[in-house]
């Protein structure tokens, strides 16, 4: 019989504080405020990862291109001097056929 007391005592019907209802209300304002600020979190974090790809797209494709430049600037130097030493063995070529041919 112990535990149907105990039953009673647990169950029995209280009265609720006077400000029950305010805090309740206040409870539930405050919920529904902050599910409304949360309901904008999810876009703007989508935004900003929008944002934050094309700047990295961006910066991605300045560094290849700067990449380009390089490359295309040292293939013109190597071609220069690709050039200028052929044309030194061209004219020693052109030196020995002349001694060569008594010129």
């Amino acid at each position: 019989m112990d535990i149907e007391e105990s039953l009673r005592r647990a169950l029995r019907v209280e009265e609720p504080p006077p400000d029950f209802t305010q805090r309740v209300m206040a409870r539930v304002n405050a919920q529904s405020q902050a599910r409304r600020r949360a309901r904008w979190h999810l876009p703007l974090a989508l935004a900003a990862s929008g944002v934050l790809a094309v700047v990295a797209l961006g910066i991605v494709q300045q560094q290849r291109e700067a990449q380009r430049l390089q490359s295309a600037q040292q293939l013109a130097i190597a071609l220069e001097i690709t050039s200028s030493q052929l044309n030194q063995v061209q004219q020693k070529l052109n030196r020995g056929q002349n001694m060569e041919n008594g010129i």
